[in-house]
């Protein structure tokens, strides 16, 4: 993590900054690809998420309760589908081609995803906190799959 440029006299801040937004990296609330990422590219939530490490968890259980009945494999295969619908704001055929899955399996999904989240895909906010708690909770059901 390359924190903001600043002076000599503010550097702690730059460093402290750096810090925490690598920390949030490491905890998978966001994902970089990149061996070195600059701060001042991480996107809104990811600077909220850098000083609250408790919010994801809060999100999680807050929007993703009735994810969390299902299998784990199915589970994760919703979560993902919906935070690339999430995320890239394109119709279903087209995040089903980008996740590889054909179109009739997309709408499936959504149609599952509405029936066990309801009104929380059209609200915005709860949509920004879908978001939030994704990034979290489908690399926590990554790692819990055998």
């Amino acid at each position: 993590m390359l924190g903001p440029v600043t002076s000599l006299a503010e550097s702690g801040d730059s460093v402290d900054l750096a810090r925490r937004g690598a920390a949030t990296l490491r905890r998978g609330v966001a994902t970089d690809r990149r061996a070195v990422v600059p701060f001042g590219e991480l996107d809104a939530d990811t600077l909220l998420l850098a000083g609250n490490a408790a919010l994801p968890d809060l999100l999680i259980e807050r929007h993703l309760g009735a994810l969390q009945a299902l299998r784990p494999a199915r589970r994760l295969q919703l979560g993902i589908f919906l935070l690339e619908w999430l995320e890239s704001g394109k119709p279903l055929t087209r995040v089903g081609a980008t996740l590889g899955i054909p179109p009739q399996t997309a709408s499936a999904h959504m149609s599952a995803l509405r029936e066990l989240l309801g009104d929380k895909l059209a609200s915005s906010t709860c949509r920004q906190e879908l978001r939030i708690a994704l990034h979290s909770a489908v690399r926590r059901w990554e790692e819990e799959l055998p």
